[in-house]
């Protein structure tokens, strides 16, 4: 995977997920402990802005009352590091962010301005093909003829 962490541009979060889409990927979804952590540890709080900085969205949505999905392939959630006492839907959150600091997850309205976190799944890498030249066709020798 490719990612792009975005910690100077905080837009609601559809603006998020377009944005993502217009560089061919989508909103983050973190599959795991690892990917979270990774996460957490690389992106960087904006010095300017700490607060809309401090939590990014992610692609994790509630497609209805206590049921979580992630938006790039519709996937019910897995793993998850909810923050103690979340989600707690106050006022129609239905979004997920990660709280850059501690990698903890909490449910937002989708209108709260946020950095976000992009990612974009990398192709294999294929070797070109390789062009064999054309077989070689010998043609058999001319018969001999032997004089009496």
């Amino acid at each position: 995977m490719c990612y792009w962490f975005n910690n100077n541009d905080f837009v609601p979060q559809y603006k998020a997920g377009q944005k993502c889409g217009n560089r061919g990927g989508h909103l983050v979804t973190i599959n795991d402990a690892d990917e979270n952590k990774f996460i957490a540890d690389n992106y960087e709080i904006n010095p300017n802005n700490t607060v809309e900085s401090e939590y990014v969205w992610t692609g994790l949505y509630e497609e209805r009352e206590g049921k979580w999905k992630w938006e790039e392939d519709r996937s019910e959630l897995g793993w998850a590091n909810w923050a103690t006492g979340q989600p707690d839907d106050d006022r129609g959150e239905d979004y997920g962010v990660i709280q850059a600091k501690t990698g903890e997850w909490f449910d937002m309205r989708s209108n709260d301005n946020f950095g976000y976190i992009c990612e974009k799944a990398i192709p294999p890498k294929t070797d070109p093909p390789t062009t064999n030249p054309p077989p070689t066709t010998v043609a058999p020798p001319p018969p001999t003829t032997v004089a009496p």
